[in-house]
């Protein structure tokens, strides 16, 4: 069976499965490495894999029409980010092509604890549109708080609620005779498919939770109405747990866990140099490996600074500044040397990451150091600590190392008399009142340690700390910085992010006004995210994501000549790209591509975005010019580095209080990735 594919991200064409289908399947593959054209694109499903003349077999096609930026999500099958998805709620251009893509599939979103209190509010309302349409949605998460599950399942289930109701209302019209037509084939094949699927969901779920809870003593319950931790307001401690909503009701699948639990050892140190140094000393003596995750770039880099003058072992550094084909090649580097089937000599040194090895990445340290975090973000990282089994009871580790252990840090003062002090940035990342709350649950202190079994106290940890009412020490609660002030302040901050997202999306099925009307989803609209450019009309990305505005570039170098090369460390014997008016082909545009990077705001030490933008406008080389008219290179913005890897450029970045002019540094390496010092 022939079925199309899409990978919807911003860096497709650097994937080279993808584009190996791509070239395949509607191209001649004419400038293409030829390691490209020469996979195979069979994939095939339940494990068969004899190929000739199975039924079960799946070709992948990536279709030309369907490449576009616009039409790609239309495909069979899509791979992208959270953000296609979020987008569907945005009042964007082309927003109902977004819910044309996404009305005939099976929805899959993993790991959306890490959503904002800004980005659920997109969520919400995509999920209201996706159970109107009866379209499956698979929800994944290990450390979910149950005040957003219950968020989840409710704005599913208005959605579907709402479609019911419109579509008895219709049926009432037709029935006395209105001069409703009967419903387009089209619409009423949707329509049949999610009563179908509305009448088989729950009590499908159902028959399942109950065959398994004679056979494995699991629980079930069904809920109509509200969601149904809401009913008794406590906690739901059940691990796993399966929640199943529609328009119908609830039901709640508690299935048999299964067995596996790890112990860890969480205790805490002192933040400060000489006490990293030495715990690290003290647990890979006897070799090992380790890996120090911070809340921020600037104390990573410090880090990876730190251990690589001191520590007398290999240090790697992974964060979100280096250039993609960089991060990329560290990936691959932390999958040969952690991964699970990596290379047992290899499997020693130091890793210093920020969050990218929260998610995604499958890789097993034998000791952990982690700067606070909310509770649920620890537990995540735990899931790279012991991640596999390396022999029985683990004797492929170092002794010291057999049992997993993981150390906190980031926290300046802790005593029982006030409020901890935190690390500096560490609140500018997290919010005060849950990483207070985090610290408090887990029962550590400055000489203290505890055990937690994962998975087993996962709900009971991230329940508590993401419940209702106070949990800290008396002595943590009252004042400026204890734990009463924090959750204002926290209250504060989801209001305001809940109320600017809501001023960009469009209304939901359930709008009493006008439901299921078209009318108005654009009054106030933002250009299509996806569009092509990469200068201030990126920028419009954020509106699914609050965070420090961002905003790509591409980094390249000058040779001795002056003209521009790829990076030297990157790419040390590919060709020299074109000079005068030759234009770069399409293998060195797929490279070029590869040379970016974000830049934001707190990256470029306060320097104001559009003044930024405005300065490497300014600063574009003729030769860049002449490469811009490639359609894929069209509006891109260039930093130029010199052979020693930096740059400088002359910023104005006035405002109303008067003129600023700043000189700004930027420096990159392909270890510690991009730096940057303003004057």
């Amino acid at each position: 069976m022939v079925t199309s594919l899409f990978l919807a991200h911003g860096k497709r064409e650097l994937n080279d499965e993808y584009e190996t289908l791509r070239e395949r399947w509607f191209d001649d593959g004419h400038g293409l490495d030829l390691s490209l054209r020469t996979r195979s694109s069979a994939g095939y499903v339940d494990g068969d894999t004899d190929g000739v003349g199975s039924s079960m077999g799946l070709q992948a096609v990536v279709n030309s029409w369907l490449t576009g930026r616009k039409r790609g999500n239309l495909s069979d099958f899509v791979v992208g980010t959270i953000d296609q998805v979020l987008m569907a709620g945005l009042r964007c251009r082309h927003v109902v092509l977004r819910h044309m893509a996404l009305a005939g599939k099976v929805v899959i979103l993993d790991e959306i604890h890490s959503n904002t209190a800004y980005m659920n509010v997109y969520m919400e309302t995509v999920l209201a549109w996706l159970g109107a349409y009866g379209v499956p949605v698979i929800m994944l998460s290990a450390t979910l708080p149950q005040s957003r599950r219950k968020a989840f399942l409710n704005a599913y289930r208005h959605g579907s609620h709402a479609a019911d109701a419109v579509e008895s209302v219709e049926k009432r019209c037709q029935t006395g005779g209105d001069a409703v037509s009967a419903r387009p084939q089209g619409r009423k094949r949707l329509l049949d498919r999610k009563a179908r699927y509305n009448r088989s969901m729950i009590s499908s779920a159902l028959s399942s939770a109950s065959a398994s809870a004679e056979d494995d003593a699991g629980s079930v319950t069904r809920t109509a109405g509200t969601a149904p931790d809401a009913v008794s307001g406590k906690p739901d401690l059940r691990y796993p747990l399966i929640s199943v909503s529609n328009a119908e009701g609830f039901a709640d699948i508690s299935p048999e866990p299964s067995g596996r639990a790890a112990d860890v050892t969480v205790s805490m140190i002192a933040d400060d140099d000489d006490t990293l140094v030495d715990t690290l000393k003290t647990y890979l003596q006897d070799g090992g490996c380790a890996v120090v995750i911070r809340d921020t770039v600037a104390r990573a880099q410090h880090t990876y600074d730190l251990l690589s003058q001191r520590m007398n072992t290999d240090v790697m550094l992974a964060h979100s500044r280096f250039l993609a084909c960089d991060r990329a090649r560290i990936d691959r580097e932390l999958i040969r040397r952690y991964g699970k089937r990596g290379d047992r000599n290899r499997r020693s040194g130091i890793v210093v990451a920020t969050q990218v090895v929260e998610q995604s990445l499958d890789v097993d340290f034998d000791l952990m150091i982690t700067d606070a975090a909310p509770i649920d973000l620890i537990l995540q990282r735990a899931g790279r600590l012991h991640r596999h089994r390396r022999g029985i009871g683990e004797c492929e580790r170092p002794e010291p190392l057999r049992h997993a252990r993981m150390i906190i840090t980031g926290v300046e003062e802790v005593d029982d008399r006030q409020p901890p002090r935190f690390a500096r940035g560490l609140e500018q990342v997290y919010q005060r009142y849950l990483l207070m709350r985090s610290l408090s649950v887990l029962r550590i202190g400055a000489q203290g340690s505890t055990t937690i079994r994962v998975p087993d106290d996962i709900p009971r940890l991230v329940q508590t700390v993401y419940g209702i009412g106070d949990i800290c020490p008396a002595t943590w609660r009252s004042g400026k910085y204890g734990e009463r002030s924090a959750r204002n302040d926290m209250e504060g901050v989801i209001a305001n992010s809940e109320n600017q997202a809501g001023q960009l999306r469009i209304f939901t099925p359930m709008d009493r006004r006008r439901p299921f009307s078209l009318d108005g989803w654009l009054y106030v609209n933002l250009p299509d995210p996806d569009a092509p450019g990469r200068s201030r009309e990126q920028l419009v990305s954020a509106g699914v994501r609050e965070s420090d505005d961002s905003f790509e570039v591409i980094v390249l170098q000058r040779d001795m000549d002056g003209n521009l090369q790829l990076p030297s460390w990157a790419f040390p014997s590919s060709a020299p790209l074109p000079a005068g008016t030759g234009v770069p082909d399409r293998q060195q545009v797929r490279d070029i591509l590869s040379c970016t990077i974000s830049l934001s705001r707190s990256s470029m030490k306060g320097c104001g975005v559009d003044a930024i933008i405005k300065a490497l406008e300014h600063a574009v080389p003729e030769q860049w010019d002449v490469y811009m008219e490639n359609r894929e290179l069209a509006r891109q913005l260039l930093v130029v580095l010199d052979g020693d890897g930096s740059a400088t450029y002359a910023v104005d970045d006035s405002n109303k209080e008067g003129e600023i002019m700043k000189t700004l540094h930027v420096r990159y390496s392909k270890e510690k990735g991009l730096t940057a010092d303003v004057e």
